[in-house]
């Protein structure tokens, strides 16, 4: 690879602080699905933009253009922060919980838009974060409250005791740090309505656990076993392009890109071959869809 093709990403970029909003930010619409006695609801937290590059910055710029049918790399992207929103026998699940106020300029829009759907956030019974990045799940918290009053909070065991272990800032480089601050100030937040999971465990009963771990180390996503089934994959498969054309691609912002690998083609060879329907936080909105295989690929196919 020449030099004027590599991208390098550090810790830092976990932040994103000064990347100015996607000309188009994406509103208060909603779309829906029955999937068996559940309804699953896709809702946005807004968007967001970052370096292009990311999406595979080990790879040479010419491949990644090329998957896109472009001439060149665009130095930005855009990308969709979309909710999981399912309503299953009395409970009510919201996955992640956004960005919050504290993030990018076009993000940390979820309340806004349950408000203008009429859906109240203490009429949420649990949130699921999939991990502790900062777009993912700075909105559980707002003046050191809980945003879902009546909810309990799930996160994976090992996501937990990652970003509490001491010393964890020290080791990071000190624009990262605040990622680190970020997600110890949403654990005191939540307090004891946090439920830490593992591999198997039910939110509630047919809703269960899958941990995917690479992009942090305590990822998980999320299996509904109703009807057609449904994987909800936070950010183990992070493009609806790259993530299934080029499975092997590491993406920039992961921290143990091999594992991400490993984890995102469990999620894609399960999906490809039960059928069961895919839902990505950053895809192309409503980021719901399908993994057809493609050679040794797959091929991501809308809902």
């Amino acid at each position: 690879m020449g030099e004027d093709e590599k991208f390098s990403v550090t810790q830092a970029a976990i932040e994103l602080p000064d990347m100015a909003p996607p000309k188009h930010v994406r509103g208060p619409e909603l779309r829906s699905w029955t999937i068996g006695d559940a309804t699953l609801r896709a809702i946005s937290d807004g968007s967001m933009s970052l370096p292009f590059r990311v999406l595979a910055p080990r790879e040479p710029s010419r491949d990644l253009a090329g998957l896109f049918g472009l001439d060149n790399v665009p130095a930005r992207s855009s990308g969709e922060l979309t909710h999981a929103l399912i309503d299953k026998d009395g409970a009510r699940i919201l996955v992640d919980a956004g960005a919050g106020s504290g993030w990018q300029g076009g993000t940390g829009r979820v309340l806004r838009h349950m408000a203008a759907n009429g859906i109240e956030p203490g009429s949420v019974t649990h949130v699921v974060l999939t991990h502790l990045h900062p777009d993912h799940a700075w909105g559980a918290i707002a003046d050191g409250k809980l945003v879902y009053p009546n909810a309990q909070v799930f996160a994976g065991k090992t996501e937990v005791g990652f970003w509490t272990h001491p010393g964890l800032a020290d080791r990071m480089s000190p624009a990262a740090r605040p990622a680190v601050e970020g997600a110890l100030r949403v654990l005191r937040g939540i307090g004891d309505r946090l439920v830490t999971v593992v591999e198997g465990d039910e939110i509630v009963p047919g809703l269960a656990v899958i941990e995917t771990p690479g992009h942090t180390p305590g990822h998980v996503s999320l299996m509904l076993s109703d009807g057609p089934g449904l994987i909800v994959t936070g950010d183990a498969l992070v493009n609806d392009r790259v993530s299934f054309e080029r499975p092997d691609w590491q993406f920039g912002f992961d921290m143990d890109g091999e594992g991400a690998v490993v984890s995102r083609r469990r999620l894609l060879d399960l999906a490809a071959a039960s059928g069961h329907l895919l839902m990505g936080y950053h895809w192309s909105w409503p980021g719901v869809g399908m993994a057809e295989r493609q050679g040794g690929a797959f091929r991501f196919v809308p809902a």
